[in-house]
Formats: structure tokens, C-alpha cells, sequence
């Protein structure tokens, strides 16, 4: 197998969807670990991330493909063994940001608010159950009500359920990453709310570059626990923040490495 490739999303069992950067309707399944692909069915929108909500092999396991507009965006999905992608658009209201499998269900947090909802392929429609929908700011201090700029947020599971970081900025470009605050929150599915975390305690979050993030526990591994860390976008610096006095610490593991716009894999 030879060509570039774009990456879409990767799950936690070595499972990659890619698509082929010459023909965008080719999308697959790779195994990192066995190279063993699957073939999916022809998608003729461009995909800019997708994910899996359980490994291959599980029959009620499907792909959820995102592509992002301007003004819309449109979510895919089909079940391993299906024929084609069921494909629904969506407006800026309900536009996706993020995807994550959780206890083999698929969640997503909404683009422009912090609504997270339960995505779920039924025959030929694509169906959310809002879990989640408060705003977690509201009512509570974080400074200048008006003093940041754009805001970040990545969702992912731990061993407290969904959890929702919010990493915000102030001024008027992130471009020298002048950040504001790191805040972390649990998803209280019976109350419907965002719960603040004020630790992660013996856990370390690594935020990803498609709005998720992996939680592990710091025991036995050289990072440091109750931090966050993180990249940002054309920067080869490393970020920790630190939950408890709220720092961060720059670094640059690897000086040496070239930065590219748009990361392929060569195969």
C-alpha cells in the first residue's frame, strides 16, 4: 500500500480511519499494530476527523465521519458491513466539535455552546439526546467577563465519566499562546450540569489537536499528575499546566522536528 494518506481519527485499540489524499470517496480502516485493513464505503465529502464507537470486530461498532463548512457542517455514519455512509447536515447551532466513545456509545460535544449529547446511528437516521447543556461559566468568577478572546474545549473519559476541558486565551491572537486559565469539568449526567474539577489528582490529561484528550493515571510513567498537557498548532513546544498553583512550564523535547501544515502518513 503506497500513497499519502490523511489522518481522520484513531481509537484507543490501534484502529485509524484514513482516507486517500488523491481520492477523497477512498476511506479504510488500518490497524497500527497488525496492518490489517477494512474497507469502508465510498464517503464523497471530505472528512476532517472521525472516530469509531467500539473496535471493528463488535457488530453494533460504526464510524461517525465529520466534515466542517463555513457556515454548516455535515456528520456521517455508517455500521461495519454497511453499504454506504447515512449523511446529515447540520447548521451552526448544532454543529459538531468533538467526538468521543464512551462505555461503547458514541458523544459529542456541540461546536458553539457547551451542549454535550448522545449520537446514535438508527437505520437511516442519525439521532442526539442532549445530556448535558448548561453553560459551565455561567454564575462563576473567571476574571474579566470580557477579557478572553477564544475559547478551546476538548471532551474525553476518565475515571470520573465525560470530562470537558476549557482552555481559554485573551488578547488578540493565541499566536504567542497568552493563555488566561485551564479549567476542567465533569459531565453530571443526572443534574444535567458541568461539575468543576479543582483536581485531577493522581491522573495526567494529554489534550489532543481535534478537540479530544487521553486521562491516564501518573503512576509508573514519567509525567507529572494533576497537570495538563499540550501543543499548540505550527509551535513545537510542549505546555504543562499545572492544576494546583495554575502554572505552566514550557519545553521543547524535540528541536529538531520540522512542523507540517496538514500531518499525512506516507504508507
Amino acid at each position: 500500500m503506497k500513497g499519502k494518506y490523511a489522518i481522520a481519527g484513531i481509537n484507543k485499540d490501534g484502529w485509524m480511519v484514513l482516507r486517500d489524499e488523491k481520492n477523497n470517496e477512498d476511506v479504510f480502516l488500518l490497524n497500527v499494530y497488525s496492518l490489517d485493513t477494512m474497507q469502508l464505503p465510498k464517503l464523497e465529502l471530505v472528512t476532517h476527523y472521525a472516530y469509531l464507537s467500539s473496535t471493528p470486530d463488535d457488530s453494533d461498532c460504526y464510524i461517525v465521519m465529520v466534515n466542517i463548512g463555513i457556515e454548516c457542517c455535515s456528520i456521517s455514519a455508517c455500521k461495519m458491513g454497511d453499504k454506504k455512509f447515512v449523511t446529515q447536515q447540520l447548521d451552526l447551532q448544532t454543529a459538531i466539535a468533538s467526538l468521543i466513545s464512551f462505555g461503547g456509545n458514541m458523544y459529542a460535544l456541540r461546536h458553539h455552546n457547551f451542549t454535550l449529547v448522545h449520537v446514535e446511528l438508527r437505520g437511516q437516521s442519525i439521532e442526539f439526546e442532549e445530556l448535558v447543556s448548561d453553560d459551565p461559566f455561567e454564575d462563576k468568577s473567571i476574571g474579566k467577563q470580557n477579557s478572553f478572546s477564544r475559547i478551546m474545549c476538548y471532551i474525553g473519559e476518565s475515571c470520573d465519566g465525560i470530562i470537558l476541558v476549557v482552555k481559554y486565551f485573551f488578547g488578540v491572537s493565541d499566536r504567542y499562546i497568552p493563555f488566561e486559565n485551564i479549567r476542567v469539568f465533569r459531565a453530571d449526567l443526572s443534574t444535567k450540569k458541568w461539575v468543576e474539577m479543582e483536581t485531577i489528582g493522581e491522573h495526567t490529561i494529554f489534550l489532543g489537536s481535534i478537540g479530544n484528550l487521553i486521562c491516564i493515571r501518573s503512576d509508573n510513567v514519567n509525567v507529572k499528575k494533576n497537570c495538563i498537557y499540550f501543543t499548540e498548532r505550527k509551535d513545537r513546544k510542549l505546555y504543562v499546566f499545572d492544576m494546583e498553583d495554575k502554572s505552566i512550564t514550557v519545553n521543547l523535547p524535540c528541536p529538531n522536528v520540522t512542523i507540517r501544515s496538514h500531518p499525512l502518513w506516507i504508507l
